[in-house]
């Protein structure tokens, strides 16, 4: 293939999969940031540039296309692959493309259809922690850096209450002056989100929530309730819930998210909606709620 593209040969190839079990053939540990950027873009057009153990890298591919997947599966070995092009050349978009510059040096060319993204995949190297951008293609860079921040996620009933004190106390608790005691104090690379399981349309947040976490220096007021969703979800490292109820919601809508939904209380105990109550049960609500985030922050 070096021969065939004219590539340097310091340029190395790139590992083709067609399932996510196979990175486990050609890396030893992958870094949960990289994880995370794996099931949530893949497959699809990102290439991902791990380290080995060894101190080299190794650059992996799973690419979206049905045929592509067959072939990779019918091979049984490793399957490194290019672009369909000479070095240096524009990416090929169609099988004629390919014959312009590949005709009479390859022995097989299978036709798959035209090229629908039209461009090349974005390629990263997570390294030191920090994401790099290698080569910016058919994924936004500024796409991937939001995704591969830490996601934090919150989520209630209706997102105008609970859910939504507890993003403000871990905003607030995360940007501390002592909250550097905490490993996930670099709240720059840390998002923090809220949704509600039960939400179905546009809703004002609460007004007692606010007027209870007014209180105690929280505005919430500018807050806009969210409907949980399955990008939502898959964006979240960890997914805290108020109810064993809403745990359970999460679990069914989004299996893979299972592992990582817990109870906002380590101890296991729900944390009562106090809509239609006294001010005091908000109060309690509230304070309760801070507590567990405190913990809850301790472990990450």
């Amino acid at each position: 293939m070096y021969k065939v593209k004219k590539r340097p040969a310091d340029v190395p190839f790139t590992y083709h999969i067609a399932d996510l079990h196979d990175v486990d053939r050609l890396v030893d540990d992958v870094p949960p940031p990289v994880k995370k950027l794996m099931r949530v873009y893949w497959p699809g057009p990102l290439t991902i540039v791990v380290r080995r153990q060894s101190g080299d890298t190794v650059g992996i591919r799973f690419p979206e296309h049905k045929v592509a997947q067959s072939l990779i599966r019918t091979a049984g070995v490793s399957v490194v692959a290019p672009s369909a092009n000479l070095y240096g050349e524009p990416p090929p978009h169609c099988a004629d493309d390919v014959l312009k510059s590949l005709d009479g040096k390859i022995h097989i060319l299978v036709d798959g259809g035209e090229a629908t993204l039209k461009k090349e995949s974005t390629v990263v190297f997570f390294d030191d922690d920090e994401l790099k951008i290698l080569r910016e293609g058919a994924i936004p860079a500024r796409e991937l850096e939001e995704a591969a921040r830490r996601t934090v996620l919150f989520v209630c009933e209706g997102n105008s209450c609970r859910s939504p004190m507890a993003e403000a106390f871990f905003r607030k608790l995360l940007g501390a002056k002592g909250v550097r005691r905490f490993p996930l104090a670099r709240s720059s690379k840390t998002a923090v989100l809220s949704a509600g399981t039960g939400l179905v349309a546009k809703a004002p947040i609460d007004p007692s929530a606010v007027q209870v976490m007014g209180e105690i220096s929280y505005d919430i007021s500018q807050h806009e309730p969210t409907p949980v969703s399955i990008a939502l979800l898959d964006r979240a490292d960890h997914i805290y819930t108020m109810t064993k109820h809403q745990r359970d919601v999460i679990a069914d809508m989004m299996p893979n998210a299972a592992e990582r939904v817990e109870l906002l209380d380590k101890g296991g105990r729900d944390i009562a909606d106090p809509v239609g109550n006294t001010l005091g049960e908000y109060r309690e609500t509230r304070d309760c709620i801070y507590r567990c985030v405190r913990e809850r922050m301790e472990d990450l």
